[in-house]
């Protein structure tokens, strides 16, 4: 039976609080730390309703994150990924009505307006690993020309921060933009292992016309090879059998296609087959 959902907070968060409150911004953070958790509910809500369930909130100093769902389908990903944005929009709308309402709270409500309303724009650019990038690859024929589309689109923009950053430090220097810009970058270059897998790897296999005979292709490949390696072989004009060799050539593993997915979630794309358990695997 599935328990709910853990919320954890990063090490590297309690640096930004400490920073918060001795800047005196305290309230704009507690505003942020609220819209970014019920944004990641919004997609926890989202799985729940079409049986996947996330088990982990984790709070950082750049957003939150939710963990936990792996093969989920394209049109899924897609509800799934717009559900967040989705809260945002809606939190923003019902500050509007209270201004409409009560103008008197508009300076007490203006920060959450203002969130919200930049959580929900910024979430939806195409940017691995944010939700318009897998809005995205939910339509896209091609997942991994996609991702590669989206990751140079990813170092443009996080460029135009960084610039937008340099022309602040004239006016008012403002370290927001050099944040995002560091955030896009570093997502632009190096994928975690879950969102990696969910990109590439499964979205890749849904891709297949399901009523047509495919054709088994099979891989002799080195204990020294990475999964990402692996997983470029991974086509959906194909399936794929991989035998795994020791140094001494002999097999030592068998993996399919599910199994390379399972494995995936657990270890990093750029890991070696050697440094994987793969007892359960042999022959």
């Amino acid at each position: 039976m599935h328990k709910g959902i853990t919320l954890k907070i990063h090490p590297s968060f309690w640096i930004l609080l400490t920073v918060t409150f001795c800047t005196g911004s305290i309230t704009y953070l507690l505003y942020a730390v609220v819209s970014v958790i019920l944004h990641e509910l919004g997609h926890a809500c989202a799985a729940y309703s079409r049986g996947y369930y996330p088990d982990t909130i984790t709070l950082t100093p750049l957003g939150a994150t939710l963990s936990g769902m792996s093969n989920i389908s394209k049109d899924d990903m897609f509800s799934i990924a717009l559900a967040g944005p989705r809260i945002n929009i809606s939190i923003a709308t019902c500050v509007v009505c209270i201004w409409w309402f009560f103008p008197v709270m508009y300076g007490y409500t203006l920060p959450l307006y203002e969130i919200n309303l930049a959580l929900a724009v910024f979430n939806l650019l195409p940017v691995l690993p944010l939700d318009g990038a897998k809005i995205v690859l939910s339509f896209a024929g091609n997942a991994q020309k996609a991702v590669r589309m989206m990751k140079t689109f990813s170092i443009i923009l996080s460029c135009i921060f960084f610039i937008g950053y340099l022309i602040s430090l004239f006016y008012n220097a403002s370290i927001m933009l050099l944040l995002v810009g560091c955030s896009v970058f570093i997502s632009s270059i190096e994928q975690t292992k879950s969102e990696s897998f969910v990109h590439v790897a499964t979205l890749s296999s849904f891709l297949r016309v399901k009523d047509q005979p495919l054709e088994i292709k099979t891989f002799r490949v080195s204990s020294v090879t990475t999964l990402l390696r692996i997983l470029r072989q991974i086509r959906k004009c194909h399936y794929a059998l991989f035998y795994i060799e020791n140094d001494c050539s002999e097999i030592i593993a068998k993996l399919n296609e599910q199994d390379v997915f399972q494995i995936c979630q657990s270890y990093s794309l750029h890991t070696q087959l050697k440094e994987v358990d793969l007892s359960s695997y042999s022959n």
